[in-house]
């Protein structure tokens, strides 16, 4: 099954040019994840022919399909990502194996989620020592090794503490596994951390907690299941463009800041998007800082907004662009806003995820 499979895969690749892509050998390039690359023959492209002489994941097929970019005398041509040093690139997943909106439309008492909504959050545990394991702040998982979350996660904690896991899966803090009406999760998984990579340009003495994104890259693979999921991240141009002002937006977690927790159950909210210069009159009385293009605002409602997310957790929406596969993507990481979320007219201020695609992406290694 499995070689009839590849060599079908291999036969698609071989014919889709013919569909209309059009492109010269050598010439530049964006793959389908939005990674700049060269169009060179199918062979010569160590990603592509990884992915050929595996057993593909469905996500992995598509993206090889969808790499292809010409034809030529050497064969067919691929878009091939420059730049792949220090291990081949992590796979970010495409629609329709991210961003699946499980039932968080069934909400249940008031501002609680779903037991399957938001299946991408993650926990963040750090290790206190004589007092063991606690969890502060959040993040998303965006592959099978990776997660993402704020600088200001790591970075600003008490010197003591020491992150050392994630946990995912879970819904209600004080039960596990979490069961809702006649319907159980799964139990919770804690996966310890290989590596964290925080953006070179943050800064925590800065008040404008410019450029506050890391990575965590864990010890192993994430297994996802119906209860653990990725979410999807602005890799297409129309969704690094897409308007923030004014569009509802949701965050959701536990209201787990760097130092505290306040639900013990997973909470969402819709928030809408706030203009950057709006933002910026308003925290200019308080804490006089000015954000930039790099981040964005939302919320500002009384006892809302960025109290039901947690620091370093997700600022989302849905794209509906097609109606048959709706799928939820990563906006914002939640910033500045936990210390003083709930203010009147003072919305929570998020990282940017579109402005560092670049950046996640060269630091995705398996």
């Amino acid at each position: 099954m499995f070689l009839k499979f590849r060599f079908s895969l291999i036969i698609v690749v071989s014919v889709f040019i013919n569909l209309g892509f059009c492109l010269n050998e050598n010439d530049a390039c964006v793959n389908p994840r939005q990674q700049s690359g060269k169009c060179i023959p199918a062979n010569n492209c160590q990603l592509i022919m990884d992915i050929i002489r595996s057993k593909p994941k469905p996500e992995e097929a598509r993206f090889a399909m969808n790499s292809k970019c010409g034809s030529s005398n050497s064969g067919t041509l691929v878009c091939c990502p420059t730049g792949n040093v220090g291990g081949r690139i992590a796979k970010l997943p495409a629609p329709g194996d991210c961003g699946s909106a499980g039932t968080q439309d069934r909400i249940v008492g008031g501002e609680k989620t779903a037991l399957d909504a938001y299946r991408w959050m993650a926990r963040l545990g750090y290790d206190k020592g004589p007092k063991g394991i606690d969890y502060h702040c959040g993040g998303s998982i965006i592959n099978e090794k990776h997660v993402l979350t704020a600088a200001h996660c790591i970075n600003d904690v008490p010197a003591s503490w020491r992150l050392k896991q994630v946990r995912l899966g879970e819904w209600n803090t004080a039960t596990n596994p979490d069961c809702l009406d006649d319907a159980c999760a799964d139990k919770v998984v804690d996966i310890d951390i290989d590596r964290i990579i925080v953006h070179p340009s943050y800064n925590k003495t800065v008040r404008g907690k410019y450029h506050d994104i890391a990575l965590l890259k864990l010890k192993r693979a994430i297994v996802f299941t119906d209860w653990i999921q990725p979410i999807c991240l602005p890799v297409t141009q129309s969704l690094k463009s897409a308007p923030t002002d004014n569009v509802i937006h949701h965050v959701a977690g536990w209201g787990a800041t760097e130092t505290s927790i306040r639900s013990q159950y997973k909470l969402e909210l819709k928030v809408p998007g706030v203009p950057l210069s709006q933002c910026n009159d308003a925290y200019r009385k308080l804490v006089k800082v000015d954000f930039i293009n790099s981040q964005l605002c939302a919320g500002g409602e009384r006892g809302r907004d960025s109290c039901k997310g947690d620091s370093g957790g997700p600022l989302m929406r849905q794209d509906n662009s097609d109606p048959d596969e709706p799928y939820w993507y990563l906006v914002g990481v939640v910033s500045f806003g936990s210390k003083y979320c709930g203010t009147e007219n003072l919305p929570g201020v998020y990282t940017k995820v579109s402005e560092y695609m670049n950046w996640i992406e060269s630091n995705l290694t398996e």
